[in-house]
């Protein structure tokens, strides 16, 4: 008869690779937000990305969005977004038809209604420099909304 004890502790290893795989896999599935189920809004067309804040109404709430410094890639540049109705924000910048990697930054609340982002943009190969700014904001009260809001760097 022979003995397989030899092999336990291999058996043993890949039980506990894949034991951490599983959990690791299940724990970022969690973290991630279905940024699909929202009421869509794109900003009005006299905004400018880089310039006055530009104002979104929702139901007779105010969201302002403002930009603070030169918005050009892989420099350092500051998204504020203010309204007493946010709660919660994420701004996710991407390119139509060009894959730009992931470019999720999450807001940080300063106080009540005010949240501001620290982002920095890639460099496109293409030389492009037409990008869309896509905010999730999850409202007071539950109500989830994105804010398309199409720009071009400098």
């Amino acid at each position: 008869m022979k003995s397989y004890s030899r092999y336990w502790p291999w058996l043993f290893f890949i039980l506990i690779f894949l034991g951490g795989y599983g959990i690791a896999y299940f724990q970022r599935q969690s973290q991630q937000q279905d940024f699909t189920q929202r009421e869509n809004y794109k900003v009005p067309i006299n905004c400018r990305f880089n310039s006055d804040p530009c104002d979104i109404k929702l139901n007779g709430k105010i969201l302002s969005i403002i930009v603070q410094g030169k918005v050009t890639p892989l420099e350092r540049f500051s998204i504020q977004l203010r309204g007493k109705a946010a709660q919660h924000v994420v701004v996710n910048m991407s390119m139509v038809d060009m894959d730009m990697g992931v470019n999720r930054f999450v807001f940080k609340q300063k106080e009540a209604g005010f949240f501001e982002a620290s982002v920095v943009l890639p460099v496109c190969t293409a030389r492009r420099k037409d990008w869309l700014a896509e905010f999730y904001v999850d409202l007071v009260g539950g109500e989830k909304i994105n804010i398309v809001y199409p720009f071009n760097t400098q």
